[in-house]
């Protein structure tokens, strides 16, 4: 009899755990994923500190495609002491290659890589972290305004040497931060 009873136990315990295990039904607390190719876990970041001359030269050999990247971001301060000015570009691609191009200029950012890093630490790769820095930068920065797109096919010269140029005077030290999020 206890043969009989711990066979009707085992083969119960293997029902009930196929039955949580394997539920077609998502969680209702999962988000939808945005299918990225990168998959949100190759993530790169190029940082470069200097004169306007170094920093330029540093964004302008960032060594990307932007065919493979759906979505990346710029943050570029000036190291002035008289308060930092800082310029946040988000890049986003459209269907024809060319990616539209949202900027905040002068903005206060103090914090704000820190907290975009911590996001991206906590995402995990289980979401899109393209979205989530996205969602972050309006929420810490406000909408931002429509800049010219840059065009498909652009250099990252093209797309990063311009926030540079307008943010750093000559002699000015300061950095500009590209990430590459999805």
């Amino acid at each position: 009899m206890k043969k009989h009873t711990l066979i009707v136990t085992l083969i119960t315990a293997a029902s009930i755990r196929v039955c949580f295990c394997q539920s077609p039904t998502p969680s209702p607390t999962v988000e939808p994923l945005t299918v990225c190719k990168h998959a949100n876990r190759d993530i790169e970041l190029y940082g470069f500190y200097g004169t306007k001359e170094i920093v330029t030269k540093g964004v302008a050999t960032v060594p990307m495609n932007f065919s493979e990247r759906r979505q990346f971001l710029q943050i570029t301060q000036s190291g002035r002491t008289d308060g930092a000015k800082t310029d946040v570009k988000l890049f986003e691609k459209q269907e024809d290659g060319s990616f539209t191009v949202t900027e905040w200029t002068n903005a206060k950012a103090q914090g704000l890589f820190d907290t975009i890093e911590r996001a991206i630490i906590d995402n995990k790769g289980y979401h899109c972290v393209g979205e989530k820095c996205k969602a972050l930068l309006v929420e810490k920065l406000g909408p931002g305004t429509l800049a010219p797109p840059l065009k498909a096919g652009a250099s990252p010269e093209e797309a990063f040497t311009p926030s540079v140029q307008w943010n750093t005077s000559k002699d000015d030290f300061g950095k500009s931060i590209v990430i590459l999020t999805c």
